[in-house]
């Protein structure tokens, strides 16, 4: 089964040119990962369950590291069962780290941004593959003053 590469290129579409694929099933996977992760939950009117709840905290102190790491890391696997058929035994580990410190420019204060590490492991429904990804991402700022 053949899975469109993205980003789309709808120029393309439009002079009926053929899109560009996915050479295998697990880069297909990879996309679609990141494309819960990076939609906010509710955002996509059509099914308000689809997508992430981490952005709810992006700008907020994360009073727990550990409960936040937890909840995203018990969403997404919720997620990834529901959505993604082609994936299955799905297991997801989450850490998040301190960043380093930078000064915002505008008002000399210090902010921090956190380093949020997310491993998907699992197997290929269709082939019994293994799978695995990785995504690394950063949350904040929080300010510090």
């Amino acid at each position: 089964m053949d899975f469109f590469r993205l980003p789309l290129r709808f120029d393309e579409l439009l002079h009926r040119k053929d899109l560009a694929r996915c050479s295998h099933i697990h880069q297909s996977i990879e996309q679609f990962v990141q494309i819960i992760l990076s939609t906010e939950k509710g955002e996509y009117f059509q099914d308000p369950d689809f997508g992430s709840g981490m952005w709810f905290h992006d700008f907020e102190n994360i009073e727990s590291a550990n409960k936040w790491k937890e909840q995203t890391r018990r969403d997404l696997t919720e997620l990834l069962q529901k959505y993604e058929p082609r994936l299955m035994n799905v297991v997801v580990e989450t850490q998040i780290s301190e960043g380093s410190p930078t000064r915002s420019r505008k008002d000399k204060t210090k902010q921090i941004k956190r380093l949020v590490v997310i491993r998907v492991t699992g197997r290929v429904s269709a082939t019994n593959e293994a799978f695995q990804q990785e995504v690394r991402m950063f949350i904040g700022p929080f300010s510090l003053d």
